[in-house]
């Protein structure tokens, strides 16, 4: 475990830290520059909003594309499947008789 000494210094360090943090905050509050970032910011986010939704559409569509293509392989299998059944029905039918 950490020594107390060494507890000590790091609750000093983060005091510290927090409070230079406090301190810039204060003056950075009413800086006009600062007022005029905190309202934009906001409206920076719609716009990656809107990015992030068109790239996600995008991706849809191209999963909509491929389960289409993945349910017409499939059912071109399952038709295939189904006449190979038939054909080995028939061999066995005919294995039968002979």
């Amino acid at each position: 475990m950490l020594d107390g000494a060494v507890v000590d210094a790091l609750r000093r360090i983060g005091l510290s830290v927090i409070q230079r943090n406090i301190r810039r905050w204060l003056t950075l509050r009413t800086w006009s520059w600062w007022c005029l970032y905190t309202d934009i910011k906001p409206l920076l986010s719609i716009g990656r909003q809107e990015d992030e939704i068109k790239k996600k559409l995008e991706e849809l569509e191209k999963l909509k594309e491929t389960l289409a293509k993945v349910e017409k392989t499939k059912k071109e299998l399952e038709e295939q499947n189904v006449g190979l059944l038939q054909s080995k029905n028939d061999l066995f039918f005919q294995l039968q008789v002979c």
